[in-house]
Parts: C-alpha cells; structure tokens; sequence
C-alpha cells in the first residue's frame, strides 16, 4: 500500500524524481526498509499542508534559501568516514567516546552534545537548530560551549514519523496510525550489542478498539 502511495505521489507533483531521492535504495536496502521510506516520504508530503505542486517547490526553497541541507551534509561528512573506518576494522575508539555528552543544568533545561546530536538538527516542526552550539549564563561557568550542536534532552526529535490512515475492513472503517522509523533495537554479539532497527507496523487508535474486538 505505502510503494503504491509514493507512486500516486510521483504522479501528482512537478518533479516526479523526488520520489527515487527520497526512498532508499542502496544495495543493502530491504524490502522493510522500503516500506518505511514510502511512510516518512507520505508524512513529510502530508506535513506541509499545500498543494502538490507546491510541495515540491517548498522542498527545493528549503535548502536553496538557507542551504540547511548543505549545511547539514558538511557535518554528517565526517561522521559517516568515521562510521565507514570502523566497518574497515580501523575504529577509533576516542572518537567513538565522544558519541555523547549530557549536560545537567540542576532546575533547569538539561543539554545533549557530542556528534550524536549532529542526527537531530533539526525540531519536530522542521526549524534548523544546528548552529546552537552556545549556551551563555549556564551555571556558574558563564557560558557552555561545544563542538557539536547543543539540544535540550526535552526536544530531541523522534526517530520515527507517524501518519493518520483509514482502515476499510469490507466496510467497517476504523482509524489507525501508521509509524516509521528507527523505534525498535536488536541484540547482537550474545547480546552484549544493541543495534538499532528500522521498522513499520499499523495501530487501530483505542478509541476504534471496542469495535475491531466486537468483529
């Protein structure tokens, strides 16, 4: 159902290629990793809120006015050699200890840095906050400053979309959610290693429960 969206999708806007940008399809890519590719790209159209045409004009305006996605590909750069050394067994383990640092602020806001933070650039609603790399009046200290960007541990954006869908169960319409994403971890290495996983799956919102029971 998903691929056959991101068809009609391709159909309906004035850059049909947008479509093969945005789904995965490298030769490691599954058949899952497709599915979920088709929902983030069927939440992100869907987000917008304009015409189709107009979507994709958004898109392109998006980097093109403040080239965010420039600036984001220059960070993500080193990080993804570092990931691509690591396969090649030439780990660098002082580099891999820096992956993550909280920062507590007592009563107040807590902050996240470290190159992890170079993956959640963006907030839920799409503003770019990967230049927020100071925080003056912190503490004592006058001010926090790092190399990566610094996020308040209350708005680290999810990994995952979440997209409204109308189920037809020969007639019987309930409403559901489809989620996306990287929302669940497997065990590896005799479970001393967690890997994440992208995933899929489709809830009937509790309200419609009563009824899926009764059928």
């Amino acid at each position: 159902m998903t691929l056959t969206m991101t068809e009609l999708i391709a159909k309906n806007i004035n850059d049909p290629t947008l479509k093969d940008w945005a789904m995965p399809s490298f030769t490691t890519t599954t058949y899952t990793d497709r599915i979920v590719g088709a929902v983030c790209l069927m939440a992100t159209m869907k987000k917008l809120e304009v015409n189709s045409k107009d979507k994709v004009q958004r898109l392109n305006e998006f980097d093109l006015q403040e080239k965010l996605m420039s600036k984001w590909t220059t960070m993500l750069n080193p990080i993804i050699d570092q990931f691509i050394a690591s396969v090649e067994g030439k780990a660098d383990t002082e580099w891999w200890n820096r992956i993550a640092n909280h920062v507590g602020g007592g009563s107040g806001p807590t902050w996240l840095s470290g190159w992890i933070t170079v993956f959640s650039c963006f907030a839920e609603d799409g503003e770019w906050r990967g230049d927020d790399k100071e925080k003056h009046g912190f503490r004592t200290k006058g001010e926090l400053v790092s190399e990566w960007p610094l996020i308040d541990t209350e708005e680290i954006a999810h990994g995952y979309v979440v997209l409204d869908v109308k189920i037809d169960d020969n007639g019987t319409m309930y409403d559901a959610q489809l989620f996306g994403g990287h929302y669940t971890v497997k065990l590896a290495d005799e479970k001393s290693t967690i890997v994440p996983q992208l995933n899929w799956c489709m809830m009937v919102k509790e309200s419609d429960l009563p009824a899926l029971k009764k059928n």
